[in-house]
């Protein structure tokens, strides 16, 4: 009953502004790391792709986006090219399920 494409937009926002914190720490220098690994890989794509490679991480399902956030803090990314290219990510992935959401509900209610 609520149309996708809005249903995912606004999403998207909300979820953006969740991930301000982890930029904000990252902006602080108070970020805690604990797989090093991981958050040099990110850092080395950040450093080389930038933006698309916060738009590719926030566009797909992950646990470790909050890294990719400290990071672009840390390396001084202006907020709103972070909030840009996350938001836009975002929107991808949230209007992708906000369509499969509403195309299952015609399995449960025929």
């Amino acid at each position: 009953f609520l149309n996708p494409w809005i249903v995912g937009v606004v999403a998207a926002a909300g979820a953006t502004l969740g991930e301000v914190t982890g930029y904000l720490a990252g902006l602080g220098g108070q970020a805690i790391i604990e797989n090093r690994q991981m958050y040099d890989q990110f850092e080395r794509w950040m450093q080389h792709y930038g933006l698309v490679t916060l738009f590719i991480l926030a566009a797909i399902p992950n646990p470790f986006f909050d890294v990719a956030g400290l990071i672009a803090g840390a390396m001084g990314l202006p907020v709103w090219q972070y909030l840009l290219a996350v938001w836009a990510g975002k929107m991808v992935k949230f209007i992708i399920l906000a369509f499969l959401g509403a195309g299952s509900s015609q399995l449960v209610q025929p």
